[in-house]
């Protein structure tokens, strides 16, 4: 997949990018620090000293560019620490996942925190071509194991011109390097 960022197209090296947070949810429209792969907490560190004033980063986005990749609990034990870590510092953090992943999120207490925002990513290719009909079943993972009942969404009604967001809304990010010198700022 090529990307566009507003500094160049996307190479295959990209760990960090600044951005405005886009698409509807609570940190809509707030400075973010895009990290692809795992965390590192003094990477990261250091990338959000480089932006202060007007420009400061109050938002962290895990996983970008679907890069929470995860397998068993004790490969996120990684993720969970530096992502707490930032949460103490006051930090809004996303982190995005594939809805497959959900319950690794379920065995650490990152959602008791104010700030942090689980993102399940659910892929549903040709959305459109499902037809007016077509529903998103929020189901359990067999019969009253942990929910109280389904929900049953339709797609059509999802899919809200107040919750859509378009590609090219995501064109005005910039990769972060070590040296910002010759980058641009959000």
């Amino acid at each position: 997949m090529i990307r566009d960022f507003k500094n160049h197209l996307e190479p295959m090296d990209v760990e960090f990018y600044v951005g405005k947070q886009q698409g509807n949810s609570i940190v809509n429209g707030f400075s973010t620090l895009y990290v692809v792969g795992e965390p590192d907490i003094e990477n990261i560190s250091r990338r959000l000293t480089q932006y202060s004033g007007e420009d400061e980063i109050i938002h962290i986005f895990f996983g970008a560019s679907h890069s929470f990749k995860v397998s068993t609990f004790e490969e996120m034990v990684d993720w969970v620490s530096t992502i707490q870590h930032f949460l103490t510092l006051d930090y809004w953090c996303t982190l995005d996942m594939d809805v497959s992943l959900v319950n690794f999120i379920h065995e650490t207490d990152l959602s008791s925190w104010n700030r942090f925002i689980p993102t399940l990513s659910v892929k549903i290719p040709y959305i459109r071509d499902l037809g007016y009909n077509a529903i998103v079943k929020i189901d359990d993972s067999e019969y009253q194991y942990s929910n109280n009942g389904v929900w049953n969404h339709r797609i059509h009604d999802l899919m809200s011109p107040e919750s859509f967001t378009p590609w090219d809304a995501y064109n005005g990010d910039v990769i972060v390097r070590e040296n910002m010198d010759d980058e641009e700022s959000i």
